[in-house]
């Protein structure tokens, strides 16, 4: 796939110029939360006029794309990513102090490349790194939750409307941490990572499960085939056929 040279191309500085100069400076204050690790820009303070689109989406893999080719120069991106708002229409936009415009995306806007034990005054947490280059806790205000439209996965939801995906490997790292409940502790605040119906039937993957004995897979499997059960009868059910 051909890979967006976007060091001739003047229109994405052109919004980014717009935007003040303090939110391109990368600061590692403690407690200094952000998308993209850099100071975070008062979106809540700018309320400009819609100006269209700019040909811009993101993939369901975090991939940004201009004009239908990648974005190569990760630091644009971020720099991008740090304007992201989604609004009550339930559209993303990027946002500056004069204009804003629309973004395509896919599933979540942002990924969650790895998932890390932190302390906190609430006791033992979980931290979240985005792709963007933020690290987020998981807790009351940044929850964790399950995400229905892809098999085995978690979002986290962050400020202005945004949410992060777990990759892969973060899954089933948070899995791997997950405990006899198929849950985690973070910050105060317990996360289930199993769908749990009216059968309470939790559906988790499954590598924690197969390093233990065989009655823990075998309940892993009775789980599965449980709440496929369920999930079938809930449809006939639906449907009227039953």
């Amino acid at each position: 796939m051909r890979e967006h040279d976007d060091s001739g191309d003047n229109s994405l500085q052109d919004l980014l110029n717009q935007v003040p100069d303090k939110h391109h400076v990368e600061t590692r204050l403690e407690g200094a939360l952000s998308i993209n690790g850099r100071h975070p820009a008062p979106l809540h303070l700018w309320n400009p006029d819609y100006c269209g689109e700019v040909d811009m989406a993101i993939a369901a893999d975090g991939t940004w794309f201009h004009e239908g080719v990648p974005i190569k120069r990760t630091e644009l991106w971020q720099l991008f990513a740090g304007i992201l708002r989604r609004e009550d229409d339930g559209e993303y936009y990027l946002v500056t102090p004069v204009e804003k415009c629309l973004v395509s995306v896919a599933l979540h806007p942002l990924i969650i490349t790895d998932i890390a034990p932190c302390e906190a005054r609430e006791g033992p947490g979980l931290a979240a790194s985005l792709n963007a280059g933020g690290r987020f806790p998981i807790s009351a205000d940044y929850p964790l939750k399950l995400e229905q439209k892809a098999s085995g996965a978690a979002y986290i939801e962050l400020p202005h409307g945004l949410s992060a995906l777990c990759s892969r490997a973060a899954w089933y790292r948070l899995v791997d941490m997950a405990d006899e409940a198929y849950s985690v502790l973070s910050h105060g605040a317990r996360f289930f990572l199993g769908y749990l119906g009216p059968s309470h039937v939790g559906v988790v993957g499954p590598p924690k499960a197969f390093r233990r004995n065989p009655c823990d897979i075998l309940r892993w499997i009775l789980n599965v085939a449980g709440f496929a059960m369920h999930t079938v009868l809930g449809v006939y059910l639906k449907a009227g056929t039953v």
